[in-house]
């Protein structure tokens, strides 16, 4: 029940802060997202003040300090989406003045355009011209459009008037678009590699940003608070709760297919060592051949080199008895002279 209560604290602040934390600009959602989020913890807790009272005084401890300001106040007004649902609580004087505030501050040195944008709430106020278009009053609640393209689109009729509320509208709540851009560019600027020139330093940091806003785009659908499940990752109780008898069944077929397929493997894998095995062996055998092979051949041209020599040899040796027999015979013949 703790963790329950916990939860239920916590959830509706944590919408407010993604959409503070996001790229889209918050400062017209600021203030209506957090008087939503009170409703919303009121309602958990069945209205039990007490339950949630100190969670309140937290909240507008926060907010009553740095988040009331005229440039909060102003953006929850020029909101469609939370102006025309709470016109009856938009209508005291204290958001009204805070936009005449807004408009003194931004054309403090033009008269003329601060008294045009102080007439032209009335067209905004009561809906009427280009804000009362079918379109106009379909698109108040959409969740598609940011107000600023609201107002660039049907504020036509109060042209002063829409350019301040986009300038407003625009406006961030956070620096954490900023940081981020500042991340990436420190992954690309680093110490090893500072010689980038700046036009390929800005090149390489677009393109790091922008591959991780798609990134974000594609995930838009997915709770971020949800764990991301593998396709063939079998049902966890811990995570989804109690598992049917169908699933459980379905797990034990899975871990009976991955049991076979353990032991398809195994085969598969003595298999191939037998194979590498006989590939060895052959190796070997032809290794073996090829040396007797040498050896027979080494052997032949020895026994040839030795039958040369012999012939040479006999041959030297009949050419020295033919020269021994010829000296005799020239012998023979001297002496038959003398």
């Amino acid at each position: 029940s703790s963790i329950l209560r916990l939860i239920n604290y916590f959830e509706p602040l944590a919408f407010v802060l993604r959409r503070v934390d996001g790229d889209v600009p918050a400062m017209g959602y600021l203030y209506g997202d957090l008087e939503n989020a009170k409703k919303e913890i009121a309602v958990r807790f069945d209205g039990n003040a007490k339950k949630y009272g100190f969670i309140w005084d937290i909240i507008d401890e926060r907010w009553n300090d740095k988040l009331k300001t005229p440039l909060h106040k102003a953006g929850y007004y020029l909101n469609p989406l939370f102006y025309y649902e709470n016109k009856a609580e938009l209508e005291e004087e204290v958001f009204v003045a805070t936009v005449v505030q807004c408009a003194g501050r931004v054309y403090h040195d033009n008269d003329k355009l601060q008294d045009m944008i102080v007439a032209q709430l009335n067209m905004y106020t009561n809906g009427t011209d280009s804000f009362g278009s079918a379109m106009a009053i379909r698109q108040r609640k959409s969740t598609t459009i940011i107000p600023a393209n609201w107002w660039a689109a049907h504020g036509t009729d109060a042209k002063e008037l829409r350019k301040m509320a986009i300038k407003i509208l625009n406006l961030t709540c956070s620096s954490s678009a900023c940081e981020r851009n500042w991340s990436a560019f420190e992954r690309v600027h680093t110490k090893k590699r500072t010689r980038l020139t700046q036009k390929r330093l800005n090149s390489l940091v677009y393109v790091m940003f922008n591959k991780r806003l798609q990134w974000k785009y594609a995930q838009r659908k997915r709770d971020p608070l949800a764990r991301k499940f593998v396709d063939d990752e079998p049902p966890n109780e811990w995570i989804e709760g109690e598992v049917s008898v169908e699933g459980q069944q379905q797990e034990n077929i899975t871990e009976e297919q991955d049991g076979q397929g353990e032991n398809a493997s195994d085969y598969d894998v003595e298999q191939d060592e037998l194979a590498q095995a006989g590939v060895n062996e052959k190796k070997r055998a032809l290794s073996k051949g090829s040396s007797s092979k040498s050896k027979r051949a080494r052997t032949m041209e020895a026994e040839e080199e030795s039958s040369d020599c012999e012939e040479e040899d006999d041959t030297a040796m009949q050419s020295m008895d033919d020269s021994s027999s010829d000296d005799g015979e020239n012998e023979d013949n001297f002496l038959d002279d003398d």
